[in-house]
Formats: structure tokens, C-alpha cells, sequence
């Protein structure tokens, strides 16, 4: 017969044995074809990444001078566009454009949650 935990350490309490203080815990058994599907869900496996979108229009972003001089790092967890840029030169000029550039991404199809960008000298 299976005791809960606490009731476990009780009889051991009582019978002079030591407690049971592991982390962890009795969690319910999922099947796995519903944990395949959260896994796919939650990864976007199968689906086309932000990533690759913006890369791909890259150059129509930013522009063909500037896509040679920066180019897109990641996207945070906070849907903030991270862009390295070749110099503090063109991260300040990229600064003032900031608006512009987040708004030319948004109007890409599955990007429309991108909320803003930041530059990284790299």
C-alpha cells in the first residue's frame, strides 16, 4: 500500500527510522503523445521561426549599406529583436531609426509581436 509522503515520514518517525527528505515528488503519469504535442507546441517545431523570417528579409529591413554593417542576433523571450552591430557608430544611427525598424519587422507575417530592438556592439 502507497502512503503519501508526509504519513511515510510519520511511520518512520514512530518506528525510529529516518525521514524521507528527497525532492522529489509523486506527479501524475501523462500519455506521451500528449507531451509530444506541448513539446511541439511550445518549440514551434514544424513551423517557420522569427529568426528565420526577419533573416531572410534582412536586407529589406534595414536596407542593403546597413544589413552588410549589422545583422540579427536573437529574439528574447520578451519579443525584443537583438541586433549586432559592427560599431557604436552605427549602433547610434541605427538608434534614431530605431521606430522604423520595429515597425518594418511587425509588418512581416508572424512577427507582428515584436515589441521593440536593441543593439549589441559585436
Amino acid at each position: 500500500m502507497k502512503f503519501s509522503r508526509k504519513t511515510e515520514n510519520l511511520i518512520a518517525n514512530f518506528r525510529s527510522l529516518p525521514e524521507d527528505r528527497s525532492k522529489s515528488l509523486e506527479r501524475t503519469a501523462y500519455p506521451i503523445n500528449s507531451l509530444v504535442e506541448v513539446i511541439i507546441e511550445k518549440y514551434r517545431i514544424g513551423q517557420t521561426r522569427r529568426e528565420d523570417i526577419i533573416l531572410k528579409h534582412w536586407k529589406s529591413i534595414m536596407g542593403i549599406d546597413l544589413a552588410q554593417k549589422c545583422r540579427p542576433l536573437k529574439i528574447t523571450k520578451d519579443n525584443i529583436v537583438i541586433i549586432s552591430v559592427s560599431s557604436t557608430i552605427i549602433r547610434q544611427e541605427l538608434t534614431f531609426h530605431k521606430y522604423r525598424i520595429v515597425e518594418r519587422i511587425r509588418k512581416l507575417h508572424g512577427c507582428q509581436v515584436i515589441k521593440n530592438v536593441a543593439f549589441k556592439i559585436g
